[in-house]
């Protein structure tokens, strides 16, 4: 035996045994939740005293049990296979805002607008959306965090998601005037413990005013590019940052590009001609951008001169373009020790589809970022 090991707890059972006995099998609430309310509510209390007497154990496998779209529940360890629906469409859509006061620029309404009637137009049904603010000086955005309202962080009116976007900037005035650090990987790892649902497309927005720095991320660039390629996530970069483009006389009223056109007044279908003449300072975007890219986004700008209006209607055809799921999904329960569950979904690609990052090996630890410039692919 371990001499450090904790010594042996003698505990009372019958406590317990009357939580089991009183709560009884049933989940009265949901009756067709399988989940067994007494033992599972006893065994959870069992376990959280065993905690306090440093003795690790792990939450029945019977009380983990996830709730998949039809409203059927499935085991811990359970795995199922999606076959995307092509007739209907739904995503979970997760607005990352950098509550910073360079971020304070209306343009919620136009987006918000302009995403629901695109969604509408593509037969999206029962479209979810989540708020995460972060980049704040003061708290409680200096850390990021969702909005929601009851413990709800996913919700289906655009009403509501408009009034955690202006929330999301309430708090957004720095202590001295100085400009606050944005971690954008940090927000994004946030987005990604939340409970997305099964067989649908994640689509993660990014609203920001500053560079993505990668001296002031906590996470490398190939873990967060490795967890958004394996489970299918498309992230999209709006943002008031100037774009340092060459050629600019044949970009008029440009707003935005991906990895194989440029978005313009004159072309909003996309340009993959101006693609080719393409030129961005990382000064502008950071690392941020080639992530948007390779996870088959875009990056918009709204300092570029033209209608508000049309650049939010061409960022959201863009952004629903990729919210369109193009591969079945392997899902699998598992949850919490606190007994609370949640399905992982991988996407699963074509064998005959090529690795949007594999002609690239990421290392920017080098990088001058002062006077060094590179061209996004």
């Amino acid at each position: 035996l371990d001499e450090k090991a904790p010594p042996s707890i003698v505990m009372d059972v019958e406590p317990f045994l009357n939580i089991c006995m009183e709560l009884g099998y049933m989940n009265r609430k949901n009756p067709k939740n399988p989940y067994l309310k007494g033992p599972c509510t006893a065994a959870l209390a069992y376990i959280e005293i065993c905690q306090y007497a440093k003795i690790p154990m792990r939450v029945p496998q019977q009380c983990v049990m996830c709730e998949i779209n039809n409203g059927v529940y499935v085991p811990e360890s359970t795995f199922m296979e999606y076959n995307i629906n092509n007739e209907s469409h739904s995503s979970d859509i997760v607005f990352l805002v950098e509550a910073n006061e360079c971020n304070t620029f209306s343009l919620e309404n136009s987006i918000v607008s302009a995403l629901e009637e695109q969604l509408y137009s593509q037969k999206f049904i029962n479209s979810r959306y989540a708020v995460i603010a972060y980049g704040s000086q003061l708290p409680p955005f200096d850390y990021p965090r969702t909005i929601s309202k009851d413990n709800v962080v996913f919700i289906n009116s655009t009403n509501i998601l408009r009034q955690y976007l202006k929330h999301s900037t309430a708090f957004s005035k720095s202590y001295d005037g100085s400009t606050s650090k944005s971690d954008m990987m940090h927000a994004i790892s946030i987005a990604s413990r939340l409970n997305f649902r099964t067989g649908v497309s994640k689509t993660f927005i990014i609203i920001s005013c500053s560079r993505c720095d990668i001296k002031q991320m906590r996470f490398d660039y190939s873990s967060i590019l490795q967890y958004m390629s394996d489970e299918g996530v498309s992230l999209h970069i709006i943002t008031n940052a100037e774009f340092n483009v060459e050629k600019p006389r044949k970009i008029r009223n440009f707003y935005g590009f991906d990895k194989q056109f440029v978005y313009s007044n004159r072309s909003p279908e996309g340009s993959s001609e101006l693609r080719n003449t393409l030129h961005v300072s990382n000064n502008s975007f950071g690392i941020c951008a080639q992530l948007a890219l390779d996870s088959e986004g875009s990056v918009f700008s709204v300092k570029q001169k033209g209608p508000i209006k049309r650049l939010a209607t061409i960022f959201a055809k863009r952004v629903v373009q990729s919210a369109i799921s193009k591969g079945n999904q392997t899902c699998e329960c598992t949850g919490h020790n606190s007994g609370s569950a949640y399905m992982i979904c991988t996407m699963k690609k074509s064998s005959n589809k090529k690795p949007t990052n594999e002609q690239n090996d990421y290392d920017f630890s080098d990088w001058d970022w002062q006077f060094e410039d590179y061209t996004v692919n």
